[in-house]
Parts: C-alpha cells; structure tokens; sequence
C-alpha cells in the first residue's frame, strides 16, 4: 500500500462471520492461522477484502493436528521421529502467543 489507497472500515469477527454464514470461532481461528486479524489494542478485526482470499486458503485444507509429535519415518528395523523445522517451530510459538 502506498499511502494514497483508500482502508474501508474493518469488520469484527461477529459482522464477517455473520457475512459469510460460519461460527465466529471457527472465522477466528482461519483468520489468525493465516495471519489476517488485525489487532489494534483489544480490539480483533478483519479486513473485508481479504475475505475471499481466506476462504481460497481455507478452502479443501484438512485440518492441523492437534498434536504437535512429528511424523514417523522408516529407518531400516526401527522408525525414527522426524525433526520439526524452525520454521515450524516458530509458527506455533506465534500461534500460541496468539491465544
């Protein structure tokens, strides 16, 4: 954005999920785990133009596991867990920072 672009107002979660016909904790969750709320103090608001881009994200996805353990790999006899990138690290230390 370079300054000069018009901001419409932002929505809260209850007005966008309202729009788009789902559970506001449900909108809540797919917006944070893309990086759309905006939060200014206590206020959590979303942005409507960035909702057809969260439904393409959020569309055919499955959902994370609830478990943070990695997957197991074949390693000749025995199985090995696989390591966690830092990258991967870092996105659950932000989501969990989040909440």
């Amino acid at each position: 954005m370079n300054g000069n672009e018009y901001v419409g107002p932002l929505l809260t979660i209850e007005e966008a999920a309202k729009m788009l016909n789902v559970p506001k904790q449900s909108l809540r969750s797919a917006a944070q785990s893309h990086g759309m709320l905006v939060r200014m103090g206590r206020a959590v608001r979303i942005d409507p133009n960035q909702l057809r881009e969260l439904i393409e994200l959020c569309r055919g996805n499955r959902k994370d596991r609830d478990s943070t353990g990695g997957t197991q790999r074949e390693s000749g006899a025995s199985a090995i867990r696989a390591v966690p990138t830092v990258q991967q690290a870092r996105q659950t230390a932000a989501k969990l920072k989040g909440l």
